[in-house]
């Protein structure tokens, strides 16, 4: 009875923490009133930087994945190139003292330009086919990038530490250990008539990360 509790209590606090986050996504607003002050680059942590992601993730293009994790890794990197590209900025992926004006400006209401270059790979063409005992899932990669499939019977946790996107205790399928553009992965030793939740993960010669956000699938009984 004490281990359940415990776990009880586990759960009631993960769950907390996803509505929090659902909730900062889903009202941009929330965030408007504060201001960016510290510079922040890869292996930064805290607040600020869960701010900096809140803003961010409000145009999917920018940063796709949309992770508010408090730390800055390489998905945050690559979503502060973006914006300063975007935004006619010295594109190094560290929020320095005119990133910080341009993103206050955001913030004030001065909005993001919209357009240049991709840095992460981009997924497209996603499918999935079943059968009683495994799946096959296929996408493209607008560049040349690795592929792995993180899948599990309950739903993931992505956080990005580091330099990687972290998925705790998820199976994972891995396409290739090169790089290609289409991408066909087998995952077998399923259980029939059962849901699993799965994400795909690519990254690109240079290191930048894309991932899906987790999705489900479903095997059939026969």
């Amino acid at each position: 009875m004490k281990t359940n509790s415990i776990q009880a209590t586990k759960m009631t606090l993960v769950a907390g923490v996803l509505a929090a986050v659902v909730a900062i996504i889903s009202v941009p607003g929330a965030v408007s009133a504060q201001t960016f002050t510290q510079t922040m680059r890869v292996g930064s942590r805290g607040g600020e930087v869960s701010t900096l992601q809140t803003v961010l993730a409000e145009d999917n293009t920018i940063y796709p994945r949309g992770l508010i994790t408090g730390y800055f890794g390489s998905l945050t990197k690559s979503a502060v190139q973006r914006f300063q590209s975007r935004n006619g900025l010295g594109v190094d992926g560290i929020v320095g003292y005119n990133t910080r004006l341009s993103l206050n400006s955001r913030m004030s209401g001065g909005g993001v330009v919209v357009g240049g270059d991709t840095i992460s790979p981009t997924i497209y063409g996603l499918y999935v086919n079943t059968n009683r005992n495994g799946a096959t899932i296929g996408y493209t990669t607008s560049e040349l990038a690795q592929a792995t499939v993180f899948y599990n019977t309950y739903p993931l946790n992505p956080m990005e530490v580091g330099e990687m996107v972290i998925v705790n205790g998820a199976n994972s399928a891995i396409a290739n250990t090169n790089f290609g553009n289409n991408n066909v992965i087998s995952i077998s030793n399923l259980q029939p008539n059962t849901t699993y939740y799965y994400m795909v993960h690519s990254v690109d010669q240079a290191g930048n990360v894309t991932v899906t956000w987790p999705a489900t699938f479903t095997t059939p009984m026969n």
